[in-house]
Formats: structure tokens, sequence, C-alpha cells
């Protein structure tokens, strides 16, 4: 089934941030918080062996006195924010958006850059995407990366797709009368680069759709997509 990517240009950001505090090796805790950048239970999945590995290097490091490492996932991106600014979480993987909007007081600072690897389609084109071959990782690290918007099963999802696929422009009355699935305020490829894009080309933006609401998750937005919640999703 093809599917409609509306592509944006985006700053790659993802840091590793942690609420700023004396240097000390007395701590008897330590807690992480991941965003659900991705179903929240295959996030724990991933990062759950983090908690002894990262015990017991710090106590290689000298933090004898570290009983307990902590791994979550926020219910969204805000919430991570929220928590690290308020000391509640200690260290944080925080996309750019996030971080700016939770840094202003001067409670967390950056302590980790990540890159990713780059994907075999780059195109600013939406119906490039759309050629049946499959999207590929490459060996070479990204220094930006896109938000797609994607149209799912749904029949107003088949007609914005089949409009892109036929090389005719969407206009806002298209975008406006299909049920979108985003993501948090802050999330990068979920609602900021979508609202860029409708800046651009329509002056509006995601808030000003009729039909948009958080998903929770891409994970969700997937999901979403396939059962017909959402005519479009909003992903990375």
């Amino acid at each position: 089934m093809k599917k409609i990517f509306l592509v944006l240009f985006a700053a790659l950001s993802l840091f590793v941030v942690a609420a700023c505090s004396a240097p000390s090796k007395d701590i008897t805790s330590l807690k992480i918080t991941f965003v659900p950048s991705r179903d929240p239970a295959q996030v724990l999945q991933y990062v759950e062996p983090l908690e002894a590995l990262l015990k017991a290097k710090l106590i290689d490091k000298g933090y004898t006195k570290l009983e307990t490492v902590t791994v979550e996932v926020s219910a969204t991106y805000e919430a991570a924010g929220e928590a690290l600014d308020a000391g509640t979480t200690d260290v944080a993987f925080l996309p750019g958006g996030t971080y700016a909007l939770y840094s202003g007081d001067g409670n967390i600072e950056v302590i980790l850059a990540a890159t990713r690897a780059a994907l075999s389609k780059d195109s600013a084109n939406a119906k490039d995407w759309n050629d049946g071959q499959p999207t590929t990782g490459l060996t070479t690290q990204a220094t930006y990366y896109r938000s797609l918007v994607i149209a799912g099963p749904s029949a107003k999802g088949r007609e914005l797709a089949n409009k892109v696929n036929a090389g005719q422009a969407l206009t806002w009355e298209d975008l406006n009368s299909a049920k979108w699935g985003i993501q948090g305020a802050t999330s990068s490829a979920g609602t900021v680069y979508p609202s860029v894009w409708l800046k651009q080309n329509f002056n509006k933006l995601v808030t000003n759709l009729s039909n948009a609401a958080p998903t929770g998750g891409y994970g969700n937005s997937m999901a979403g997509l396939a059962a017909g919640t959402y005519d479009v999703v909003s992903i990375y």
C-alpha cells in the first residue's frame, strides 16, 4: 500500500541533558528518563539493561554509594523536560525543541549530543518516497532528518495520497479536512516541523488544524493510522 509523505527539512537534534548540581560521587540513586519516541514498552525493553550496566560502571568509577539506577519512559516529551527542570529525574534524552523550552532557567545542561545514520531516500518531493522501493539506512551519519506526514488506508488518507502521487498540490482545505495524529508541542518531527511546513505553504500552524490530536507516541500514531483513527500522522 502506497503512503503519502509530506517531507520537511529538519535539523537533527537529540540531546542527553542533566539537571545541574554540584559534582559529587556520594549519590545513592540515579534516574534516567527517555521520551516516547516509539512505543514506550519497546523503549523500555531496549534500555532496561542500562540499569545494571550503568550501576556497575559508575561504582567502578568511584560512585561507591550508588544503590539504584532507574530507567523510565515519560508519558510525553514535555513531561520529560518538566521532570528534569524540576529535579525529579537526573538525566533525560530530549529532542532539541524540548531542551530549548525547558533550559531557559538554567536548571539543565547538555552533556551529550547524539546523531543517527542517514537514509537512502532524502528527497523534499513527497512523491519520490512513494516509489515502492525500501528506505534503508546508510553507514554515513546524517546532519539533519526529515519530518514525514504519512497517509493511512482511510478514505481521506487515500484521497490525499492519490493527489500527491498524481503530482497535484495539496490545498489547506485538503489538509484541514483530514484527521491528524501529532505529537507533543516540543516534538520536532511530530509537531514543530509540520508547523513550519504549514506556515511556509499556507500561513497556518498545526494548532490551526480542525482535527489534530496528540497520539502519545509514534507507536500509537502508526496503530491509529492503520485502524483509521487518523487519516494522516506526522513522524520521523
